[in-house]
């Protein structure tokens, strides 16, 4: 079945609140983005720690290369799937270069409330270079 997708106005609204409010300290819990270097993921994904880790990338590129324990959300099916991500568990959103992370960032943060949403800086390609060198970047 071929559903037709429409663009999502909640993002355009997010991304139109981020450039019209005020200014925040960008290392507070309240920045505008919050991102997390591959290093940093990499430590608490070694410490036990529990996070979700969501590919905002379409379902194709998924399977060709992902980060281990990703789950894949596309970014046009976020809203539809906001209910499968948990309140309790830091969530850590990527893209290839992490520049595509931000809208979803801000549709978690602003739209849908969630507080413990970070950007993974530099997307799956900083991931790659930095920690897993062997992993294929499409």
């Amino acid at each position: 079945m071929n559903k037709k997708r429409s663009i999502r106005a909640p993002f355009f609204i997010s991304i139109f609140h981020y450039f019209c409010r005020s200014p925040i300290d960008l290392y507070s819990e309240n920045a505008l983005m919050r991102y997390l270097t591959p290093s940093e993921l990499k430590e608490k994904l070694d410490n036990g720690e529990q996070i979700q880790i969501i590919d905002t990338r379409d379902p194709i590129k998924f399977e060709e290369c992902h980060i281990d324990g990703a789950i894949n959300i596309p970014q046009i099916d976020l809203p539809e799937r906001v209910d499968s991500i948990s309140r309790d568990i830091p969530i850590v959103i990527y893209c290839l270069y992490g520049v595509k992370s931000e809208a979803p960032f801000l549709y978690l943060r602003e739209k849908a409330k969630f507080k413990n949403v970070f950007i993974l800086e530099g997307g799956l390609y900083q991931w790659a270079n930095d920690i897993d060198r062997s992993m294929p970047v499409f």
